[in-house]
């Protein structure tokens, strides 16, 4: 992934709501998972999606204080709910995410890629998106911000 010029970020270590667990707890999931990344690709993310997009004073506080910029989606197909039908998914694509209306500002959609049927409908939601003038840029030119600690 790295290779292909993707950008990979946390997303904890086994999926817990973090909003539910302790300080310790928090920073034992964000830890774990940052050791088990950078065993695997040398490098540490500093990007980190919250399960659930989860987020409450605590988890904000642990994770900016090991370093991680918080980053949420604000499209969600819910992908995961409606595996069966295709259609809600594209639809979603189609009718809620419009025509861009300011320069260098758009969507950052949600999509588990653990899921065949979000995996068969990406090139047809790419090319809905280029359709409507979107641009493909990774996270780092999309924030502006490093997305590795070194």
């Amino acid at each position: 992934m790295i290779h292909e010029g993707h950008v990979v970020a946390s997303h904890s270590f086994n999926h817990p709501d973090l909003t539910s667990l302790n300080k310790n707890q928090i920073r034992d999931q964000m830890e774990r998972t940052e050791a088990a990344i950078q065993s695997i690709i040398g490098i540490r993310p500093r990007l980190m999606r919250p399960p659930y997009g989860y987020v409450n004073q605590r988890v904000v506080e642990v994770l900016l204080s090991l370093g991680y910029i918080i980053v949420n989606w604000n499209h969600d197909t819910n992908d995961w709910r409606h595996q069966e039908s295709y259609g809600n998914i594209v639809g979603y694509v189609q009718n809620q995410i419009s025509f861009p209306h300011i320069k260098n500002e758009g969507p950052i959609i949600l999509q588990h890629d653990s899921l065949k049927s979000s995996i068969q409908l990406q090139s047809g939601i790419i090319r809905i998106l280029r359709e409507k003038g979107y641009e493909f840029v990774s996270m780092y030119e999309c924030i502006g911000e490093e997305p590795y600690r070194h």
